[in-house]
């Protein structure tokens, strides 16, 4: 159920920004086919990548789910935010300041759960292959965040990066299928996620 309903975070963090920045939906209604085309393309992508997965969704899945993809909108449009605050002279330092004081947190957070409550064993931490899955995460994280965060001070709204995120799962799909021979997903939902956010970067761009 989590990983039908998460996609839900785009179209909540799209309206989100519209309602803390007016002047985007002004834009908008200028335009309105583009913005139109654009919704649309997003909605798509939405949609298919509910659909990368055939599992039942339960109504209290839908409530308990419903926080987290309220929050998950919340953290996207506040990235956006600090980021845009630095305005386009300090875009650098903005992106890597941000990237710092939330690998702080994170450092703060983690580390005082795994101090007080140990919900993971302290073992798997000091294991040769957890140490270097935990290094090609923490590699694949910055480089993730560096892009991101560049991506969203380069758009009008931050949902439309959060879209193009969505076709992420394409790719662990295609290596299971390739490498593995295995179908863990839609790989036709994988590919439509792509079409969709192919066409809504190109309406963007216009």
């Amino acid at each position: 159920a989590i990983t039908r309903l998460i996609p839900l975070n785009v179209i909540v963090t799209f309206f989100m920004w519209i309602v803390i920045q007016p002047d985007v939906l002004n834009g908008y209604m200028a335009e309105p086919l583009r913005a139109a085309g654009i919704f649309a393309a997003m909605l798509g992508a939405v949609i298919f990548a509910m659909r990368l997965q055939d599992q039942p969704v339960s109504r209290h899945a839908i409530r308990a789910l419903g926080p987290v993809i309220l929050m998950s909108g919340l953290g996207v449009v506040f990235a956006k935010i600090a980021l845009d605050s630095a305005g386009v002279a300090s875009q650098h330092s903005a992106v890597f300041g941000y990237m710092t004081v939330q690998a702080f947190f994170m450092i703060l957070i983690f580390g005082a759960l795994e101090t007080f409550w140990q919900p993971v064993p302290r073992a798997v931490f000091t294991g040769r292959v957890a140490m270097q899955t935990g290094f090609l995460m923490g590699l694949n994280t910055i480089v993730h965040m560096v892009f991101k965060s560049y991506a969203y001070q380069s758009v009008e709204n931050p949902a439309y990066v959060s879209a193009v995120i969505l076709v992420t799962p394409l790719i662990v799909l295609l290596y299971y299928k390739l490498f593995k021979g295995q179908t863990v997903g839609n790989l036709k939902a994988g590919f439509m996620i792509l079409l969709c956010a192919a066409v809504m970067v190109y309406l963007i761009s216009m």
